[in-house]
């Protein structure tokens, strides 16, 4: 079964929601318009964990994740399926009151990933971009067409598609916010074991020169708000002294 997770609680209102709903009719249907809102966010939420419950790879919790609630248990679960929460938790604690179209777009960021492989595409630069750009394309569909179902407008529904299509990254504020939690959870959860297999000498490892290259190609997309709390994330010594050396 898939777990409950503490993204998707009906909350009660916050004040600005009431101030501004009682602005429009009434305190009484403010609320209601609010819980609607949040149950269509939460139908949408447990759409995309269902379809990322089935990816057959499984990736370790982490240092940290042992109490959250969908973690109790065995030590692994389905790769995207935990990416996309942690996706979600970063969010919340990066920017609170983000949108729902930001929202399902950070639990989307990875649906169905596994469906598509690196190997299925030709070598070299060109083939790994328009692998990545379908990816994108695929995910954005699959994030419009749970949130139509669920009740949301086209306006909305087509807004998640320009977010998980990364359109206008330094132009549009919410296309940045999702950009600068994706860098936030590469750095928090997969930057240690990334830089781990690749400074190490093997035949594959990418060396240092490369890796402190991917740190700078990351900082770049980033704002000075994601700067800050990239700084703060609570990374081993080396991963960190690479980060570091990266900037100076």
């Amino acid at each position: 079964a898939i777990p409950a997770v503490d993204s998707c609680v009906m909350e009660k209102p916050n004040r600005w929601g009431v101030i501004v709903a009682s602005s429009v009719v009434s305190v009484g249907l403010g609320v209601t318009w609010y819980l609607r809102r949040q149950r269509r966010l939460c139908t949408v939420l447990a759409a995309i964990d269902s379809i990322n419950w089935d990816d057959p790879r499984e990736d370790e919790i982490q240092r940290g994740e042992e109490k959250l609630p969908e973690s109790i248990g065995r030590g692994t679960r389905p790769k995207e399926w935990l990416y996309g929460q942690r996706m979600s938790r970063r969010l919340k604690l990066f920017a609170p009151w983000a949108s729902h179209v930001v929202q399902v777009a950070a639990r989307a960021q990875h649906v169905k990933r596994w469906v598509s492989e690196r190997r299925s595409y030709p070598e070299g630069t060109a083939g790994y971009k328009k692998w990545r750009q379908d990816l994108g394309k695929m995910h954005a569909q699959i994030a419009k067409e749970e949130m139509l179902k669920a009740g949301y407008g086209e306006k909305e529904a087509s807004r998640v598609t320009k977010l998980l299509t990364k359109q206008d990254i330094k132009g549009d504020k919410e296309v940045q916010l999702l950009e600068d939690v994706i860098c936030l959870v590469f750095l928090e959860f997969y930057w240690f074991p990334f830089s781990q297999k690749h400074a190490e000498p093997q035949k594959d490892a990418m060396g240092e020169e490369k890796l402190l290259d991917i740190v700078k190609k990351t900082w770049v997309k980033m704002s000075d708000k994601g700067h800050a709390a990239a700084l703060e994330l609570p990374l081993p010594e080396k991963p960190k002294a690479l980060i570091l050396k990266a900037l100076s």
